[in-house]
């Protein structure tokens, strides 16, 4: 029980401060146990940040999921993935994102090593499930398609571009119909 309320404690603490911030002190006195109860059951506070990250990504992996097995239209689950990502980014903050990115080289970067090599795969894998369906066009290479869907990761973050719109959904919709409505097939000859 005190492994579990260190872990809910520490994920709050991280979302909301950031890995960096938040100290063993901080996530004691957050679940009111002692340090002497923490180091029973972790080594340091980089044990359960990685605890925390891969709960996170094990979390999202099977959501991810769910959307690509979904009976959704293609375009359908691209959006959904771009919301799902966007949701993700919400929940975890944007310091310990930032804390992730910088620290990967150091005490996260298995874990996020990992995760790039299992998307990467998925995603091509889903790709090339959808061309063969015929909702994405056979002729082009999957490549280009994750290509332009990080694109549009990196355009949402275009703040420019966000006040033309009254919502974020709106704007997700919009840029993924811009990118993929036009290697939609138009018929099934594709």
């Amino acid at each position: 029980m005190s492994s579990f309320l260190f872990l809910k404690i520490s994920e709050k603490l991280f979302f909301k401060f950031g890995y960096r911030r938040v100290t063993i002190k901080d996530i004691c006195e957050g679940a009111s146990l002692s340090k002497m109860t923490f180091y029973r059951y972790y080594k340091n506070k980089e044990d359960v940040a990685k605890i925390v990250l891969k709960n996170i990504i094990d979390e999202s992996n099977k959501k991810f999921e769910s959307i690509m097995e979904s009976d959704n239209l293609f375009i359908n689950k691209i959006e959904n993935l771009i919301l799902l990502n966007e949701s993700l980014i919400d929940r975890i903050g944007s310091d310990f994102l930032n804390d992730i990115i910088s620290l990967k080289a150091n005490i996260f970067k298995s874990l996020i090593d990992k995760q790039s090599i299992y998307e990467e795969k998925k995603i091509e894998e889903y790709f090339k499930k959808a061309q063969k369906a015929g909702e994405l066009n056979k002729k082009t290479p999957i490549s280009f398609f994750i290509y332009m869907l990080k694109d549009i990761q990196e355009k949402l973050q275009d703040e420019k571009l966000k006040r033309l719109y009254s919502n974020e959904k709106d704007l997700i919709k919009d840029l993924t119909n811009y990118y993929f409505f036009g290697i939609a097939p138009k018929n099934k000859e594709m």
